[in-house]
């Protein structure tokens, strides 16, 4: 307590007391968990629906303090107790925590008065939990056996970041994996990388997420898996058919095993590589899945496949050969004529073709026109599918036809091999031999053979020259055919051929043949550029086009100037203009109405000289007879006369000079007087104009008038 006295001179003494109470705040909040551990920072981690007992002490203060509970400026708990004279304590229960209590603030606030700042302590809930949520969002199609895919899988809500991992069935995946989180731990993003095989198909691919530590929380989401695959095809014999015993004549099936995702949508079938297709005729019948082929014959052995064809791809199946056993039957392309000479040996090849190939027998028999006869067994020799025997004729008797067969376990060569014995001798001659392809060094000879006289032959050519009959080749060939090379150019050759065998040989042919001169090459013109070949490009079609504009414009010109033309001769010759005259400025000479008839030529070229300068307008007359051409030549210069030319020209028949015209002072007509005698100036007057012309020139009958001897007047 404190006291305060106050003196006065004249007044009473003042005494106050004042009471001075010290306020001492309490420590800082401690925070312990169940464990009594101090926890500064956070709580936890809890998991969801874990029940959180936490414990708030404080110590001294002045006065005792309050302690509460505070979650986000929200009061939790103000139920404190006070243990002793210097211990505050408050504890919290948090039942069940769920998601969203993570991160939640926790605050402990000790408070003894109203004038200082509340001293708190502070933590942070901190949870673990599993996923919210697994997803697949890429991966769910159509796959392909034998290509890479890549599948992701999204993780929502796990804390901490989940561990992900990758199933297909029962088996695990453990590469090909890569996981990103999202900053703020939320979101985990898995990615797979992985080739689908044929034994997938129909297996579940998962993605599965749980806790890291304890793996609590497991989710998981997955397809099952759709591999496409290209057709797998087995090709097997009907089970009925013994594949190593299937004769000549037999039914003989085939069954095509598939396996494929998609289905097939065809199936096709081969043989050697070759397509086959259904033919009734000739037994072949395709079903969806097998091939029939009836009474199978020796030309259908051979290797078979199935393929059956889906959007994939095309599945070949494994080949199976199918080897038809028949009988014997003679071999193509061997020797079937012999000729031979009477006592003369000869060995006669007789050659099969069976399957089996071995263990074939043979049997020969010499045919004659009345009957048959077995050749003695001791005689035939056998070497796998050749036999062979010798035989010599002795008489005329002995020569026809000798017949050979096989056997083989499948059976009796039906048709036997036939081989004609027949006297032998020379060959037959060529023929149709002919010379090409000569060049300047080379050429080809190529003829058809004759008979080969029962023997094997050979082909002979000889070639010599033209001049000296030199020898120059000698070429022989088992063919008709010679290239005969190394030869001079420009020469003439004699070619002669002919045959040969054991017994001589043919008669010749005799071809004569040349080679190629050297001559200097010459330059040939290309015969599709010449004029009657000329090829239209478009730059030649822009210049015609060009071309033909510029004359389509030049006769529009051309035609408005004649129809300006017409027009204006129109204007000069109506009636109703009678204002147009020739104005006469210059002044009256000597008499100026007649023109003397005897000025020579050189006067009136000098009278011409003084007016140079002076506008004339000349009327042209032709020396035509015709009175409509002349009249016509008067009208076309009339048409151009003006009222600014002021003298007049008349040009007369011989064309000589020209004749001045003055305007007369007191009439203002001019004369001008031709003298017909006058053999210098005219030959002969004109005529009078005709009445056709008269009308026309009516406007100007005041203008210009000329007389002549004949009293006869012409107005113009």
């Amino acid at each position: 307590m404190y006291k305060c006295r106050v003196d006065f001179f004249k007044a009473q003494t003042q005494i106050s007391r004042v009471s001075l109470h010290i306020i001492v705040p309490p420590e800082k909040p401690r925070i312990y968990n169940e464990r009594d551990e101090e926890q500064n920072i956070s709580l936890g981690p809890y998991r969801i629906g874990e029940r959180v007992v936490i414990k708030c002490e404080t110590w001294g203060g002045s006065p005792s303090p309050q302690l509460f509970w505070w979650r986000d400026h929200s009061l939790l708990d103000s139920s404190y107790e006070t243990l002793g004279a210097q211990k505050v304590v408050n504890v919290l229960v948090l039942e069940r925590l769920e998601r969203t209590d993570l991160h939640s603030i926790i605050t402990c606030q000790a408070s003894n008065n109203n004038l200082s700042t509340p001293v708190s302590t502070s933590v942070k809930i901190d949870m673990h939990f599993g996923p919210l949520t697994v997803r697949l969002v890429k991966g769910r199609e159509s796959l392909s056996a034998g290509k890479s895919y890549e599948a992701k899988c999204e993780v929502i809500g796990a804390r901490p970041p989940p561990r992900v991992t990758w199933w297909r069935g029962a088996q695990q995946i453990r590469e090909n994996i890569t996981t990103h989180t999202s900053p703020d731990g939320n979101v985990t993003l898995s990615t797979i990388t992985y080739i689908p095989t044929i034994q997938d198909t129909g297996k579940f691919l998962g993605c599965r997420a749980a806790d890291q530590q304890t793996g609590e929380g497991s989710k998981e989401d997955g397809w099952k898996l759709n591999v496409n695959y290209v057709p797998q095809t087995v090709l097997g014999l009907g089970s009925s058919l013994n594949g190593s015993n299937i004769r000549e004549g037999d039914d003989v099936y085939f069954e095509c095993i598939v396996r494929s995702n998609p289905r097939p949508y065809k199936i096709t079938w081969r043989r050697n590589e070759t397509p086959l297709v259904q033919n009734l005729g000739l037994g072949i019948i395709i079903s969806t899945q097998s091939l029939v082929i009836q009474r199978v014959g020796k030309h259908q052995s051979g290797i078979y496949t199935c393929v059956a064809h889906n959007t994939e791809g095309d599945g070949v199946s494994n080949p199976v050969t199918l080897n038809v056993r028949y009988a014997p039957y003679c071999k193509q392309d061997q020797q079937l004529v012999y000729g031979v000479a009477r006592f003369e040996k000869t060995t006669i090849s007789c050659e099969v073709v069976s399957n089996p190939g071995s263990g074939i027998s043979f049997h020969w028999a010499f045919n004659t026109s009345t009957n048959r006869i077995s050749i003695d067994q001791s005689k035939v020799k056998v070497d796998g599918s050749i036999s062979t025997i010798e035989y010599t004729p002795r008489t005329e008797l002995d020569y026809g036809s000798m017949i050979c067969w096989g056997i083989n376990s499948i059976g009796v060569q039906q048709n036997p091999c036939i081989f004609h014995l027949i006297p032998a001798g020379r060959p037959d001659p060529l023929h149709n031999c002919s010379v090409h392809s000569q060049t300047l060094s080379s050429m080809v000879v190529t003829c058809g053979h004759g008979f080969d006289g029962g023997l094997p032959q050979l082909y002979q050519l000889i070639v010599r020259t033209g001049n000296s009959h030199a020898l120059v080749q000698n070429i022989t060939s088992s063919k008709p055919y010679f290239l005969i090379q190394d030869l001079s150019p420009g020469e003439g050759y004699i070619v002669t051929v002919y045959s040969k065998n054991n017994k001589g040989r043919s008669e010749p042919m005799t071809l004569h043949a040349f080679t190629l001169r050297d001559e200097p090459r010459h330059i040939v013109a290309d015969p599709s550029r010449q004029p009657g070949n000329m090829t239209m490009t478009p730059v030649l079609g822009i210049l015609i086009a060009i071309a033909s504009g510029i004359g389509l414009v030049a006769i529009c010109i051309i035609v408005v100037m004649r129809l300006k033309y017409t027009h204006g001769y129109q204007n000069a010759s109506h009636p109703g203009y009678p204002e147009t005259h020739i104005q006469l400025n210059k002044p009256v000479l000597n008499n100026p109405d007649v023109i003397p008839a005897d000025k020579e030529y050189a006067e009136e070229e000098a009278a011409f000289q003084s007016f140079h300068e002076t506008k004339y307008a000349t009327i042209g007359r032709n020396r035509t007879d015709v009175e409509n051409d002349r009249g016509r030549g008067i009208r076309h210069n009339l048409s151009r006369l003006s009222q600014e030319v002021t003298y007049a020209e008349l040009t007369l028949p011989r064309g000589k000079g020209y004749t001045q015209m003055h305007r007369l002072d007191d009439s203002g007509v001019t004369y001008a007087s031709v003298n017909c005698n006058s053999p210098s100036t005219l030959q002969g007057c004109p005529s009078p104009l005709p009445e056709d012309l008269r009308a026309p020139l009516e406007p100007l009958r005041r203008t210009v008038v000329w007389t002549n001897p004949l009293d006869q007047e012409s107005t113009v």
